[in-house]
């Protein structure tokens, strides 16, 4: 073998052990995965019980893939709050403490600002530090320190966790009645429209209908018992009891209410055009 071809063979073996070395790194320690709250997963988990001490308690439970607000009422649960609850259980922790190793009642937690109970796992919510803004969390004998989103757990109220979509999910609308006009769902599946208005094409009777089958409401409050400019009634397909709606103002915002629930949706002022008038094609 030539002297070339020996010290094209040698660079050869370096470069593969360079690759090996960069691969592999000898002699680095890998670095640890991030500590989490616990170790649990969130699709195992059916009951949420949340217990403040400045507002009333919440409770939630999962039927098949959809959440519930239950106790004293039961309203569907809103995804993203759901999430967010959920998410504490796999929080990663950027330190923890042994409990009995520091003052609890000074850190929040004795008594707990809040506390999670998560079918059998009970999590402590306490106050945020005030160096990096992280909150603690107690679980079991362990205090973790963690990125803080769960103010809203601490003093929301319980509106704040309905699912702000006007409609039951897979809902599909049969008949539709506002205050100055009414869409019913004819036996061939077409809409009409009543009074009748051959200006109005087809498809804008339908886009009416699907702009009320996915509306949604920016946010949901208390209902507040003040004077109605009218009411809504829809219809569903499935012959389920009709959905009543309070118009309660048209600015600076859109608010309709459900008063037999205790609720009223805040949706953006456009929204009054989308939903309570017959679209332009």
């Amino acid at each position: 073998m030539s002297s070339r071809s020996l010290l094209n063979l040698a660079l050869l073996c370096l470069a593969g052990v360079l690759v090996l070395v960069i691969v592999y790194q000898p002699g680095i320690t890998p670095e640890a995965a991030p500590q989490t709250v616990t170790t649990l997963t969130a699709e195992n988990i059916s009951h949420i019980q949340v217990i403040r001490t400045t507002r009333e308690p919440l409770v939630f439970t999962r039927r098949a893939d959809s959440w519930f607000l239950t106790g004293n009422r039961e309203l569907p649960a809103s995804d993203f709050q759901i999430r967010s609850v959920l998410a504490i259980l796999q929080a990663e922790s950027a330190r923890s403490y042994t409990a009995d190793s520091l003052d609890l009642e000074s850190l929040g937690l004795e008594p707990p600002l809040a506390t999670l109970i998560l079918d059998n796992t009970q999590l402590k919510i306490g106050a945020t530090e005030a160096l990096d803004n992280l909150r603690y969390i107690q679980a079991g004998d362990t205090v973790f320190l963690v990125t803080d989103r769960y103010q809203h757990l601490i003093n929301s109220d319980w509106p704040g966790f309905v699912a702000r979509r006007l409609l039951p999910a897979q809902a599909k609308l049969s008949r539709l009645q506002l205050p100055e006009f009414t869409l019913s769902l004819g036996t061939d599946d077409q809409w009409q429209l009543s009074p009748a208005n051959a200006a109005v094409s087809a498809a804008a009777l339908q886009t009416l209908i699907a702009n009320w089958e996915q509306a949604a409401a920016y946010y949901v409050r208390h209902y507040q018992n003040k004077a109605t400019a009218g009411t809504i009634t829809l219809e569903f397909s499935d012959n389920t009891e009709p959905l009543t709606l309070h118009i309660m103002a048209h600015t600076p915002e859109l608010i309709l209410a459900r008063p037999e629930l205790g609720i009223q949706y805040h949706l953006q002022a456009d929204m009054k055009e989308t939903l309570l008038a017959l679209p332009t094609d």
